[in-house]
């Protein structure tokens, strides 16, 4: 569920906008409404949102007045504006988007469904580096509607294949609907990301070339330009 506050002066506006969630039938809850710069700010000092539904002008200022007093705060924004003209500005902060009225339901949808998958992420990860801490030598994961807990000394390679991650086990592969990326911040140890679509486990490393390595199932993973230098100076300390 992500927890929304809308920020708009124009009650007929406010008013088309709450039905338009409504009719979205998107897992999100309005649980406050700001008509101007100190409302707004007022609001947000006691209540802890995901996203801000905000028009640019109000009656009182421009929204970015009370954005500049909340730094710290970690809510996504969509910007729902008249005006293309502060499109640049708008981008400065944690935007998620930039629709100009009269909003388009299809814009809106699929900005609160980004919003949405990455507050799931962020819960996903957050559950997982947990979990590890507690059995750090398992990942858990979901495949095929079971949950699965595998030895994390088992995994020889992560690769991306678009939105998806193949994970490569000395047993079985598994494809999953999150990306590499996911899986990458919850990782240590011995797994090293050596191109933008390989993460491996160096522990099955049998031979490295300029171009690529051999992996000790017999697996061939490509080297980035970029990786080198990290993987050379990984190798270096093998040597030491």
């Amino acid at each position: 569920m992500v927890r929304i506050l809308i920020v708009e002066d124009e009650l007929q506006a406010l008013e088309g906008l709450k039905r338009m969630l409504t009719l979205l039938n998107i897992e999100v809850e309005v649980v406050g409404e700001a008509r101007s710069v100190k409302a707004a700010k007022c609001f947000l000092e006691r209540t802890e949102v995901d996203l801000v539904l905000a028009d640019v002008h109000l009656e009182d200022g421009d929204c970015f007045e009370f954005l500049d007093k909340m730094k710290d705060k970690l809510f996504k924004i969509i910007f729902i504006t008249a005006s293309k003209q502060n499109a640049l500005k708008a981008f400065q902060y944690n935007t998620e988007n930039y629709l100009l009225k009269p909003i388009d339901p299809k814009a809106l949808s699929e900005a609160l469904n980004n919003v949405l998958t990455q507050k799931e992420q962020a819960y996903e990860l957050t559950r997982l580096k947990a979990i590890q801490k507690n059995e750090p030598n398992r990942i858990q994961f979901k495949h095929a509607n079971k949950t699965l807990l595998v030895d994390v000394d088992s995994i020889i390679r992560f690769e991306a294949q678009g939105a998806y991650t193949l994970i490569v086990t000395e047993e079985n592969q598994y494809l999953l609907s999150r990306h590499l990326g996911f899986y990458e911040h919850s990782l240590a140890g011995s797994f090293l990301r050596v191109h933008h679509s390989h993460i491996i486990n160096t522990k099955y490393i049998v031979h490295a070339s300029k171009k690529k390595l051999t992996l000790a199932n017999a697996d061939s993973v490509p080297i980035s330009t970029r990786k080198k230098q990290h993987l050379k100076q990984w190798l270096e300390t093998l040597i030491k």
